[in-house]
């Protein structure tokens, strides 16, 4: 077996992994390159495809992706699950408001157990939506209760864990940020440079360059979107809540006063990307920060 070429789906952690530990030589493809090269055949078939699969992979005309560790993906399901219930939460919510806005009761804005008790007092001179809220208030507290659940095995995690400390120790940064971050990044020693974690996360701007037309576009986007959220939100917060001073903080000041807020953001989550990429031992003491 010379090597055996797949292509990135939903089991292909598994299968890259188990054909990993049968030491057959394995090369995980980007799904979306292998499909350019598939459009191009007049006919698709499973037969057509595996031979195309085959000749992108003996040309090398793919991108070769890293397979995450089985520990990365629990802890990037353990952030899923959570992120779940915080919109099924914020769906009950939205429900509770318009249920009770019909009949001229305003709930008020809230993401508390108060906006429940609320709810419940409004509705009892109405027996029927006085049932309907006591239901619904119920699943929220439940979800509220699962949610804090896990959040108590995020914190646990992060204690366990001496690089999710460092890099909780960049301002702002809290247990999700750097568990999604760390769990993104899962090996950083396929970084040669720290700055390469910005681009790998989409955080730096696209290119458009064809003879005299060079153009810079927005931010590709690429990578995890949950995490880059978590960097962007965390940036967001550094630039806007007044808390106590730190270097960091002063150059996105001073950044968002010459390129503008939402530019400073995004310059500052990457900042941030390369302020935890340095605080790895892996990439620290080889010195590629």
């Amino acid at each position: 077996m010379v090597k055996v070429g797949l292509e990135t789906d939903a089991t292909s952690p598994w299968l890259y992994h188990t054909l990993k530990a049968a030491e057959l030589p394995v090369v995980l493809m980007d799904a979306c390159h292998a499909q350019a090269a598939l459009l191009m055949r007049p006919a698709k078939s499973d037969r057509s495809d595996a031979r195309s699969l085959a000749e992108i992979l003996r040309m090398g005309w793919c991108r070769e992706v890293v397979a995450k560790s089985f520990t990365s993906h629990e802890r990037l399901a353990l952030l899923a699950a959570r992120r779940r219930l915080v919109n099924i939460r914020t769906d009950l919510d939205a429900q509770l408001r318009g249920l009770l806005k019909t009949f001229g009761l305003i709930l008020g804005l809230s993401n508390t157990d108060a906006v429940v008790r609320r709810a419940e007092r409004l509705a009892k001179g109405y027996p029927v939506i006085s049932a309907l809220v006591a239901r619904l208030a119920e699943v929220r507290r439940h979800v509220v209760a699962q949610v804090a659940a896990l959040d108590r095995d995020i914190r646990r995690l992060v204690r366990s864990e001496p690089p999710l400390k460092r890099f909780m120790a960049v301002p702002n940064v809290g247990p999700i940020t750097a568990v999604a971050f760390l769990s993104t990044i899962d090996e950083p020693e396929r970084f040669k440079h720290a700055r390469d974690v910005g681009p790998y996360l989409g955080l730096t701007p696209t290119r458009y360059q064809s003879g005299e037309t060079d153009r810079h576009g927005r931010i590709s986007k690429c990578g995890d979107a949950f995490t880059r959220t978590c960097l962007y939100e965390a940036a967001n917060v550094l630039l806007t809540k007044v808390g106590r001073f730190s270097p960091l903080e002063a150059w996105g000041m001073r950044l968002m006063q010459r390129i503008g807020p939402k530019k400073a953001r995004i310059a500052l989550a990457r900042k941030i990307t390369i302020r935890g990429s340095a605080s790895n031992p892996a990439l620290h003491l080889s010195g590629r920060h």
